[in-house]
């Protein structure tokens, strides 16, 4: 199942989840999120993006990331941050998005928030980090302008 909803791309495989994120004209993907079962790495393995496992509870997915870093820098939280995702279908057009933070190392009571995210017909179109993405056309020309100027000096000598 493949979901474009806002500027998320949820892709459902039986084995995994796989989320796009498209933001400030980057496209990051996030790592996939096992959903058979399999235990988080140990404490000591830590990564800039945790470590998720997602599994069923009901009609609602639940992704729960554990083993920050320190350097995650999600809203100043620190390597003890603990994320709980749920995405829920609540009609053929809207997917509820909740997740609740906790860390008790940066705030003092868990913080969660709820966002519907609703389906769109909208595409990501890949975004490659190089300038000629929409203005080749005018580097080509200026390029064939700086030609015909350096042939037309060229002649006059």
């Amino acid at each position: 199942m493949r979901v474009r909803l806002g500027t998320v791309t949820l892709v459902l495989c039986v084995v995994a989840l796989v989320r796009v994120l498209a933001q400030s004209n980057a496209q990051i993907a996030a790592p996939p999120v096992p959903l058979d079962g399999r235990a988080h790495l140990l404490s000591q393995v830590r990564q800039w993006l945790g470590d998720a496992r997602g599994r069923w509870d009901g009609d609602t997915l639940v992704v729960e990331t554990t083993n920050f870093t320190a350097k995650t820098a999600f809203r100043g939280a620190s390597d003890q941050l603990h994320l709980v995702e749920r995405f829920t279908r609540v009609s053929p057009e809207t997917l509820l998005y909740e997740f609740t933070a906790t860390d008790p190392s940066t705030w003092t009571q868990p913080w969660s928030v709820a966002l519907p995210m609703t389906r769109t017909a909208d595409k990501i179109h890949e975004y490659v980090c190089h300038e000629g993405n929409v203005g080749l056309a005018s580097i080509l020309a200026g390029a064939r302008a700086q030609e015909r100027s350096a042939l037309r000096h060229a002649r006059v000598r």
